[in-house]
């Protein structure tokens, strides 16, 4: 074909385009089919395991290819029609083998995974829908950690017209699928993709609605473009959403159709090359990228010197933009405080009529009432009125100024004036200003509602009046700030000088660069085969009768790979006994230490070994659970503590960690500790990620960012970055949670904010406390964070806790048993841990005893090529498990071992642990005997290198003490909140339990009393966790400063309904309760005095709560400040004692000799006791 690509022969587009060497292979086997036999071609790709063998056995009508859940297909086979059965081998030597006529069957399927022996297998058939000019190939996994497999993959895929993509539905949305149909998508070539093992959907864990149009909304953001998606399963024909008959149906009339595609696809072809093309212009641009950085490293420059380059660079051009922002967001801010700040809400609206209808003479006093009566009525009205709009006032107006205020970046100056005029503000208390409002005459209904608008307006401009000076002070300081921060800015820039030289020296290579990218980007704009995909889609539904290989073809559909590989094995794991050194005697060991307390020397380590032994003694057993993406890691924790508590669905939203503990102590059965990131976290979090997007961000820039969920980006990596930041701006946005607080919820909450992308990527680390028989035996589960998901940052968290932990175990999937993601993240822990267990979940998918075990060979083979001998592998079934704990699939060969093998092991490794610290602690104590050995004139000219900070110490400690003391403003803010708060949670408790316990059968005065006291209970628990959550909050602050201050022992306030509300159990002896008491004007009315004196009361006991934990805050800061003190005189004093004893002309080491000695002698005693044994 002369003209292809919008009428240039592929020729002349090479002289056109800047065509390099990289392209010489792929522009020289287009050419080469181009110049050939036209032929339309298919590869069918997709991970090991995930099913391509078996759809195309589907598609063929008879089961000739190999099938297993370990890597099979190892070379590229074609198949193409023809009238009669043969096979063509290419060996990796150039010899070619030929079969006609009578097939083996057994040899293919030999030949299929003879990866290093055979490069391509050809497959004649004589097949209805396959013509000898259209091709169907199975490629090797893309993910085996054979790295043949991946090359013949690729390479196929130069010349390939159309991919269909198998990915089975457990990894749908892992990183090695997205990173492959991503870049078979920027080369141009039409993708179907099959979602195969449907039947493992869980609807109850995710509706197929929401899995479906999330999948399609992730393919969407990712710019894949798929012609078709078939849901399939082999293995429950009758699943509701198995598409498998229609698959094949619509695959077989597609290549049938496909003779027809052939000009399209050779147009394609070529335009693929130019989009492979665009993709090596963007790594040479990225490799400029990192050339630039590694002369930055070679000049003393590290990553962290770049990012703030760049932010100092961006600063700098902002500084204008950054002014005129912190004016408009404080005029804003104001404006709309303004225009929505009302003072009268409808109980204070209608305290303010009771009080009106007393002024203007409406009120009945009766007819002997004085002007003294009336004035005392009026006052009464009055008060009620002024004590509402009070605590509006508190909460709307100075309570929302403060917090508003201390968000907005402005100078520290004008804030604090800010600030100063908020805390002087007032509500006006005199009647007299109120009464002025009123007019006289009569008076509609409507006219309460004028007159509180035009106090509601005069107390708004008081306000208003106060506060503009303020704002016209911040727009006079612009001037001078401007100087100031681009003299600043300078500064800042200074030592960046020579890096800034580097920067500008690439930039000239970067820019040929672009030049070219965008020349290229202009050829991709135009197309020769627009219309390629549209016509795919017609073809898939061109034919519905088309039939399989013909009846007379003799298959063998015996399974060679098993037969020949299968070894005997036993489904449990081998349980021999594991000799380890005697345990230390803790009691005597820590009595040792403790009394040589008073030797300065390593009096630190000395400490840390101590609190060692305590938690050795104390601390739960750690078990951190480990895998690749949906291996089913929270599955297998839900099977072992034997119910569903960890989230478990296809969607890589774990971002964090969890924690999974038996409760004690404040913590209750049922209840989960969030600690959401601390902002300096988020900041550094997002400029990393942002730095990597070549973007730079902060946290307060990200919400307002714009456009980034359609960002335009150029890699597969920035665009997983830009996802996460999308994310991660979704969750800052809301300001949903403080930064670094901690919030105490229920397990339900925990479970869906934990799917919750946008919330759970704000997530630290989560506690969840449950009684179970594994927590309750004193093991903490550790669940990860899955491996090589979609953000490398989750296999950095679990190789953080994987070096840890006491246990580890790492769990990989059946049908994908050992990828290689699961062999990439075995190669980086293999010097922090080895994994105790190697689990392969999903081993009930397996055909049979044969399969299973051919699997677990090719696992173990794996381990022990990458160094890990002992792990024991174990195949599991958490599903089973879940369904029956007692059932031999599950998981109970695991339990057992664990229990009789792991277990005693694991406090052996803690006693090795220990004595690692105490060899330490020995080596130090030595070094510290020689150095005293040195001339007294050294020693004092180098013992001043030993002194602690103190002056470092007490700065420190001092700002963190004003930071305490300014939290006074926050618990008054929380009193105020959680009134609110509290109220509307007690009334919609009331309104669904009453209603509930209230029904039509007799007995309703019982029920309602018995409602009533449900109801204080639940409302006692509400104001039980309000209080435990804001000191839980109280204590994050502190901690985050060192100074920890709990004070959830000391506060013991319970709200007291009972007492409040004893005369309604009274009342209700002689209430007639009627059948339809909840909705009547009675039962209303019931329900309004109770909330009215709960209201009351609420506001009476959280006030007294409030001056209690102010009071509480207060007096442990004082105590905390006088412990900071007394700190800093003890580390002088140390300083001084240390100080003349490295300079002392005679030193006395007895006592460290003495400690040497006696560490010695526990060691000594351990090594012979498991000498003897």
């Amino acid at each position: 074909m002369s003209t292809i690509d919008g009428g240039y022969s592929i020729e002349e587009i090479k002289q056109m385009l800047p065509f390099g060497k990289p392209e010489e292979e792929r522009l020289a086997r287009i050419s080469s089919k181009l110049a050939g036999e036209p032929k339309y071609s298919v590869a069918i790709c997709g991970h090991f395991s995930a099913g391509k063998s078996t759809l195309i056995n589907q598609l063929l009508g008879a089961a000739l290819l190999p099938s297993s859940p370990i890597p099979t297909t190892a070379n590229i086979m074609t198949i193409l029609g023809g009238p009669t059965a043969q096979i063509k081998a290419v060996q990796s030597d150039g010899q070619v083998s030929h079969f006609k006529n009578e097939i083996p069957w057994d040899k293919l399927q030999e030949m299929a995974v003879d990866g290093a022996g055979i490069e391509e297998v050809a497959l004649t058939l004589p097949v209805p829908f396959l013509s000898n000019k259209v091709t169907i190939a199975d490629t090797p996994g893309m993910d085996s950690t054979d790295p043949t497999h991946g090359k013949y993959t690729a390479d196929q895929l130069i010349t390939t017209d159309a991919i269909i993509y198998v990915t089975d539905y457990n990894h749908v949305r892992s990183q090695t699928n997205i990173e492959f149909l991503r870049q078979i998508q920027r080369e141009n070539k039409p993708i179907v993709i099959v979602i195969n093992q449907i039947d493992k959907h869980n609807e109850s864990e995710l509706s197929f609605s929401i899995f479906y149009h999330g999948l399609k909304d992730m393919l969407q953001r990712y710019g894949i473009h798929p012609v078709a998606i078939y849901t399939t399963t082999s293995r429950d024909e009758s699943h509701k959403h198995n598409q498998l008959p229609l698959f094949v149906q619509q695959i077989r009339s597609w290549l049938y159709e496909g003779q027809s595609l052939i000009d399209d696809a050779n147009a394609r072809m070529v335009e693929s090359a130019v989009s492979s093309l665009r993709e090596r212009l963007l790594v040479d641009r990225d490799q400029v990228t990192i050339r630039m950085r590694e002369a930055m490293k070679n000049e003393g420059y590290h990553q962290e010197d770049h990012q703030r380059y760049f932010a100092l660079v961006k600063v700098g051009q902002e500084i204008e933009q950054q002014l005129d922002q912190e004016i408009s967001a404080l005029v804003h801010t104001l404006q709309q405080f303004y225009k929505q700040t009302n003072l009268f809400p409808h109980d204070t609206t209608s305290a303010a009529n009771d009080w009106l209808q007393v002024v203007d003479g409406s009120y009945k006093f009766g007819l002997f009432a004085g002007k003294k009566k009336k004035l005392i009525v009026e006052q009464q009205y009055f008060d009620k009125m002024i004590r509402l709009m009070n605590e509006r006032y508190e909460s709307e107006i100075r309570f929302y100024l403060l917090q508003q205020f201390s968000k907005l970046e402005m100078p520290k100056r004008v804030r604090d004036d800010l600030i100063e005029q908020v805390e002087q503000l007032h509500l006006p208390e005199s009647i007299e200003w109120y009464r002025a409002f009123v007019t006289t005459g009569e008076k509609s209904n409507q006219y309460i509602y004028q007159l509180t608008k035009e106090i509601n307006q005069a107390i708004i401009q008081d306000i208003k009046r106060s506060l503009e000076p303020i704002v016209e002070q911040l727009r006079s300081l612009y001037p001078e700030r401007k100087g100031q921060l681009e003299q600043q800015n300078q500064q800042d820039l200074q030592p960046f000088q020579r890096l800034h030289e580097l920067q500008q020296s690439f930039m000239a290579e970067e820019q040929t660069i672009q030049s070219q990218l965008n020349t290229v980007q202009q050829r991709l704009q135009t197309s020769a085969a627009a219309h390629y995909e549209e016509k795919i889609e017609r073809a898939l539904t061109a034919h519905t009768d088309l039939s399989g290989v013909d009846e007379s073809i003799e298959v063998n559909d015996s399974n060679a790979v098993f037969q020949e590989d299968a070894r005997e094995q036993t489904a449990d794991v081998s349980s021999e006994s594991v000799q380890v050194k005697p345990l230390f005697a803790l009691d005597s060991l820590r009595g040792d230490l403790a009394a040589f307390e008073d030797v300065l020397f390593e009096k630190n380590e000395r400490n840390n070994i101590l609190a060692f032994i305590d938690r050795l003694e104390n601390r739960p057993t750690s078990v951190v659970v480990a895998g690749a993406f949906s291996a089913g890691k929270s599955t297998f924790i839900n099977a072992l503590l034997q119910r569903e508590l960890m989230p478990s669905s296809p969607h890589p939203t774990t971002a964090s960690l969890t924690t999974v503990s038996a409760p004690s102590g404040s913590n209750r059965p049922e209840q989960v500790r969030v600690r959401i990131k601390t902002r300096a976290d988020l900041d550094s979090e997002i400029a990393h990620v942002s730095y990597l997007c070549n973007l730079t961000y902060t946290l307060e820039s990200l919400k307002r960012a714009e456009g980034l969920s359609i960002k335009k980006t150029d890699t597969l990596e920035e665009k997983q970055w830009v996802e996460y930041l999308r994310a991660l701006q979704m969750g800052v946005k809301k300001e949903q949670y403080e930064w670094g607080s901690t919030i105490v919820i229920s397990l339900t909450e925990w479970q869906e904010m934990a799917v919750d992308e946008a919330k759970a990527c704000l997530i630290d680390v989560s506690h969840v406390y449950v009684h179970t028989a594994w927590t309750d035996a004193g093991y903490e589960l550790i669940d990860t964070p899955g491996v090589q998901s979609v953000h490398e940052r989750h296999t950095a968290l679990a190789m953080s806790e994987i070096e840890k932990a006491d246990a580890f175990i790492y769990v990989t999937y059946y049908h994908h048993a050992f990828s290689n993601a699961d062999e990439q993240f075995m190669k980086k822990i293999k010097t922090i841990q080895s994994p105790d267990y190697l689990l392969i979940n999903a081993s009930d998918l397996a055909a049979d005893v044969g399969e299973k075990q051919a699997v677990m060979t090719h696992v173990r083979d794996q381990l022990q090529t990458l160094g890990f001998p002992h792990t024991d592998v174990v195949p599991i079934s958490s599903k089973r498990a879940l369904e029956d704990y007692t059932d031999e699939e599950g998981i109970l060969s695991f339990t057992r071992h664990f229990e009789n093998g792991l277990k005693p092991v694991l406090r052996a490794r803690l006693d090795e642990e220990l004595e690692a610290l105490l060899r330490a602690h020995i080596v130090k104590l030595s070094e510290w005997q020689e150095w005293m050995d040195q001339p007294e004139a050294d020693r004092k000219q180098k013992s001043q290198a030993f002194r602690q900070p103190v002056q470092q110490k007490k700065d420190e400690g001092e700002q963190a003490i004003r930071q305490l003391e300014s939290e006074d403003v926050e618990i008054r803010a929380f009193g105020v909140y959680a009134h609110r708060r509290l109220f509307l949670r007690f009334a919609d408790h009331y309104k669904s339990i009453i209603s509930a316990n209230v029904g039509q059968q007799e007995g309703r005065k019982e029920q309602l009393q018995k409602g009533l006291n449900e109801w204080m209970e639940v409302a006692e628990n509400d104001w039980q966790t309000a209080l435990e959550q804001e000191c839980e909050r109280l204590y994050t602050v502190s901690n985050q400063r060192q100074l920890p201050i709990d004070l959830r022992e000391h506060l013991d306030f319970s709200l007291q309904l009972r007492g409040t509300l004893e005369s309604f159990f009274n009342e209700i002896k002689t209430l007639k309760v009627k059948p339809s008491f909840v909705h009547d004007q009675e039962g209303e009315q019931f329900k309004q005095r109770i909330l009215e004196r709960t209201k009351e009361a609420l506001r009476t006991r959280l006030d007294e709560a409030v001056e209690q934990l102010r009071d509480l805050w207060s007096e442990r800061v004082h105590l905390a400040n006088e412990e900071l003190k007394q700190d800093i005189e003890r580390v002088m004093s140390e300083n001084e004692a240390w100080m003349e004893q490295l300079q002392h002309p005679q030193p006395d080491l007895t006592r460290v000799q003495e400690e040497l000695q006696s560490l010695q002698s526990h060691l000594v005693a351990r090594d012979q006791e498991y000498a003897h044994k």
